[in-house]
């Protein structure tokens, strides 16, 4: 008899209450910050792996770049049909004649 009273007088574990509607909003305000971290860190990210390399080509491209010369480049190889080589090269040679003039 003994060992039957005391099983039932054991306390059943506390009733929590039911987390229905703030558990909502926790998920709703969780999903919110994991989304602005994941679209500031995949900014930050493209910024560092694309932009900063990118434009350190563009840098190193046109620190040495002269376009008279590109210019000369194309127009000697037949691509701008508006101005044939064989001016170009009168120009060239005026602009130098004048130069050595003065």
């Amino acid at each position: 008899m003994s060992s039957t009273s005391k099983s039932s007088k054991a306390k059943p574990p506390p009733k929590l209450p039911p987390q229905l509607f703030f558990n909502h909003r926790q998920m709703a305000l969780r999903n919110v910050g994991v989304a602005v971290a994941s679209a500031l860190f995949a900014a930050m990210a493209f910024n560092i792996l694309h932009n900063k390399p990118r434009k350190k080509k563009y840098r190193d491209f046109y620190s040495n770049y002269d376009p008279q010369k590109s210019f000369m480049r194309m127009a000697e190889g037949g691509y701008l049909h508006g101005c044939p080589p064989c001016s170009l090269k009168e120009d060239d040679e005026n602009d130098a004649d004048k130069k050595k003039k003065k």
